[in-house]
């Protein structure tokens, strides 16, 4: 069996390109043929300006969060990071507004604080981060 991959190695003539006729048969006409020369381009309506980009999408989806919904959001992307996240890259991931994430974050330190839990919530380093409690050290 030969794998060679040039037609006159395999026994068949040499390809050579296609003619003119030829190629106005499998198009269905010849060279100005007013048939095919005179079709008028497809009106495509572009909208550029009016096409939302994602981070649109998302920020237009994050608006409808409730309360409790953006503090799920936000303790699970707090619970992943390696580090303390500010408010920039919370807000470039979810499209959350920035008064809504500060609130949120706030609101949740708050709650953490004020419960029994082992888990605080902290502004570190320009950036929100979940931490245990000091006060839980030793205690028990």
């Amino acid at each position: 069996m030969s794998t060679a991959s040039n037609p006159q190695e395999q026994g068949h003539p040499p390809l050579e390109p296609f003619s003119d006729s030829e190629v106005a048969s499998a198009v269905g006409g010849t060279p100005g043929d007013p048939e095919v020369e005179e079709i008028e381009p497809a009106d495509i309506d572009e909208r550029a300006g009016d096409q939302e980009t994602p981070f649109e999408k998302l920020v237009q989806k994050s608006a409808r969060l409730t309360p409790e919904k953006v503090k799920r959001v936000l303790q699970s992307l707090l619970l992943v990071a390696d580090n303390p996240v500010s408010i920039e890259p919370l807000h470039q991931s979810t499209g959350i507004a920035k008064t809504s994430l500060k609130e949120a974050l706030e609101r949740m330190a708050l709650e953490l604080r004020e419960s029994e839990s082992g888990i605080v919530l902290e502004e570190v380093s320009g950036g929100w981060q979940f931490r245990t409690d000091v006060g839980s050290a030793g205690s028990g």
